[in-house]
């Protein structure tokens, strides 16, 4: 039997035309639990005598209690004083102070064995009834070579399978296609139901700073945004698996990708990866039964983006963290393929969560904005941000993202898909980036390019398989 105090639930359970004008090649009974970027919502329903009226007004005979936070330090020093909360009423969370050696804060989570992140350090919560424990969660920044890099955190997405049954969310709030949805509609779509195996996905895009100490490439980054903490940008696709088996092999893990023709990642020269369609490198093979870095799918991002929680109401924003503020297609882009398309260019809400649109000349600092639900920096505007999926172009449009169900068919479900599982050098990369317009920001918006060209906007963020290794 769970305590009352137990009864936590929480859901964790093409272009380069599309990306702006510039762009280079490119139920247990209680509580319910709802988090996103702006707030918390956990509402309990206690039982009581069915005669005595509740403290919010009604007389549905529940009580509903003045919540009282308790906040855990999960294996860290400290203290915090509890936090109290009335009835119907909001207030941002005191910002955590417990510390732990060698550790960084990532938020708090249910209890003291998940890593999941429910609510971000000083988050504003609302609607919170009864005694409450926060527990907080720790992770640690990569170090090799006896150097500790900043902003390596991962987020622990969900600690077991969690099955999405699709909807289309609100995409025609920002986009208004002239032909096709296949772009705007994203992965969950209507009638497709999506299984996703336990998964982790970095905190941050990877930084100029720890992507030369990988890579050693000798990139000259002025243009569009200069310094350790900027995000790495010219990057092919080919180049970011490259990266993962790298940085893999310099943590002590298991790379993840094979390519047919190269036997030493660690020795692999920057000069050595191809810089032109090569079939070898577009069959790469992803081991994702091992503990090393890679790509995440055009799945396991979109979820991440989206906050991870079908039932929150930041499922349904527009962006990582937000919602669009209006439904008014602002732009219309050139013609390309014969046809115009509409799109959303400005919105007030986006600007606290994602740099955006082309008045910018180049990427901002990595985390300067606010993080969606998940505790996740920048998974909207900055730098797009390649996926392992592979596409299909026919007379320059692609599939949707249906398009190779059959492959990951599993009693019904769709079971971590891919992308298309043959060789296809057009990959899809995700997030919008520092020149695009607001509606190519968003979660749900698609877009591809080519494995081995670079742009001044394409980087990466790192996911991670949860393995019996961890």
């Amino acid at each position: 039997m769970y305590k009352k105090s137990q009864f936590l639930y929480f859901c964790a359970k093409d272009c380069d035309f599309f990306l702006g004008r510039k762009m280079k090649n490119f139920k247990i009974c209680g509580f319910l639990i709802v988090i996103s970027a702006a707030f918390l919502v956990i509402a309990c329903a206690a039982s009581a005598a069915p005669a005595e009226e509740n403290k919010s007004g009604g007389s549905s005979g529940t009580v509903l209690q003045d919540a009282i936070i308790t906040f855990n330090a999960n294996g860290g020093t400290g203290t915090m004083q509890q936090f109290e909360l009335r009835v119907g009423e909001t207030r941002n969370l005191p910002l955590n102070t417990f510390t732990k050696d060698g550790h960084v804060f990532l938020g708090w989570s249910s209890s003291e064995t998940s890593e999941a992140i429910i609510a971000a350090n000083g988050g504003s919560v609302t609607q919170i009834y009864g005694a409450v424990t926060f527990y907080a969660v720790w992770g640690q920044n990569m170090t090799f070579n006896n150097r500790t890099y900043d902003k390596t955190t991962f987020v622990k997405v969900m600690d077991s399978p969690v099955i999405i049954s699709g909807s289309d969310g609100n995409w025609s709030n920002y986009m208004a296609p002239a032909v096709s949805a296949k772009s705007y509609k994203g992965v969950f779509i209507s009638g497709r139901n999506v299984k996703l195996s336990p998964y982790r996905i970095a905190q941050y895009e990877v930084t100029q700073e720890l992507y030369e100490a990988v890579m050693n490439s000798g990139r000259s980054y002025s243009n569009y945004g200069q310094g350790d903490n900027y995000p790495a940008y010219y990057i092919s696709w080919y180049a970011a698996i490259t990266f993962c088996n790298k940085l893999s092999l310099l943590m002590g893990k298991t790379p993840c990708y094979t390519v047919n023709g190269v036997t030493d990642w660690a020795g692999l020269a920057y000069s050595s990866i191809p810089t032109t369609n090569n079939d070898d490198w577009n069959n790469a093979q992803c081991n994702w039964n091992v503990d090393g870095y890679r790509l995440p799918t055009e799945a396991e991002w979109e979820f991440a983006a989206r906050g991870g929680n079908q039932s929150a109401p930041d499922w349904k924003f527009a962006y990582a963290g937000a919602q669009a503020t209006k439904s008014i297609y602002n732009k219309e882009t050139p013609s390309i393929n014969g046809y115009k398309e509409k799109v959303l260019r400005n919105d007030i809400n986006l600007a606290s969560f994602a740099r955006f649109g082309d008045e910018y000349q180049g990427s901002d600092q990595i985390g300067q904005k606010s993080p969606n639900r998940l505790n996740i920096y920048d998974m909207s505007g900055n730098i797009v941000e390649w996926c392992w999926d592979g596409v299909n172009i026919v007379n320059g449009y692609y599939t949707g993202a249906d398009a190779f169900d059959s492959s990951y068919m599993e009693g019904g479900l769709v079971v971590n898909p891919k992308g298309n599982p043959e060789s296809y050098d057009e990959k899809i990369y995700r997030g919008g980036a520092w020149n695009s317009f607001a509606g190519r920001c968003s979660v749900s918006f698609r877009v591809w390019g080519t494995t081995y060209t670079i742009g001044e906007i394409s980087g990466l963020r790192l996911a991670q398989s949860v393995t019996e290794q961890q």
